[in-house]
């Protein structure tokens, strides 16, 4: 992923996927988003994908989608997040989906540029969860129970943390 629209000679929007063994473009996967891609994230054959993008495959996905990591790279027409601005981390835990970036709403809900959404349907922000961080979310890892985020924030949750969280991924966060 990144801000590309050729790679190894070939028309590519912004996404593009190598067979490791040798290295070539796979001629039939191209999700084609219009905008660029920051952060992906690979869970089965579930590729998550964020960025700056409004549509993926002609289809309106705003900065967050989900595609097929096989095939066509086809995407799933049902998971639609719905995020205001621009995502530039994504980490999955199992039927979770965590998504940072400088957004501050995703599905219509607020969420201070971190939220968790459902992998599965169409991808639903937990309501439960809200960390409400006070800038932008550039890297995630998860780990475990824990949520390890960095960034530009200063604050999350209203607590005096400068550019690095952990945060619990089951419960409503209380940063460390």
């Amino acid at each position: 992923g990144g801000q590309f629209s050729t790679i190894s000679g070939q028309a590519r929007g912004r996404l593009a996927k190598y067979a490791l063994n040798n290295m070539s473009l796979d001629a039939n996967w191209d999700p084609n988003a219009n905008n660029n891609v920051n952060a992906i994230a690979l869970s089965g054959s579930d590729l998550y994908v964020g960025g700056a993008f409004t549509q993926m495959g002609g289809v309106d996905r705003n900065r967050l989608a989900k595609v097929s990591a096989t095939g066509t790279g086809a995407l799933d027409t049902d998971w639609n997040p719905n995020v205001n601005n621009t995502v530039n981390a994504i980490a999955v835990s199992s039927t979770d989906v965590f998504v940072g970036g400088l957004f501050t709403s995703v599905g219509g809900t607020s969420r201070n540029r971190l939220a968790k959404v459902s992998a599965t349907g169409t991808g639903t922000s937990d309501i439960s969860w809200n960390p409400n961080m006070n800038s932008s979310i550039n890297a995630m890892l998860v780990s475990g129970s824990s949520l390890y985020v960095g960034g530009a924030f200063t604050q999350v949750g209203g607590q005096n943390l400068r550019h690095f969280a952990v945060l619990p991924i089951v419960t409503a966060p209380a940063p460390t």
